[in-house]
């Protein structure tokens, strides 16, 4: 029996750890920046008045002919 072997998957065992950790810090930084960096400048398609509702301008009434 080659005593080598389980030697190297438990290295390779530690190597795909350090991997998957590293990814996963990675993608929860990236996350974290775009979440900053989207609240901080605003949504653009959120309209100024929170109901969403818009005002008709003057002579423009609905049902008038």
């Amino acid at each position: 029996m080659d005593r080598q072997q389980p030697k190297k998957d438990d290295r390779d065992n530690r190597r795909a750890f350090r991997w998957g950790i590293g990814g996963v810090i990675a993608v929860v930084a990236a996350v974290l920046v775009y979440n900053v960096a989207t609240f901080s400048r605003g949504d653009p398609r959120v309209p100024d008045n929170a109901a969403g509702m818009s005002t008709p301008a003057a002579g423009t009434a609905t049902g008038s002919r």
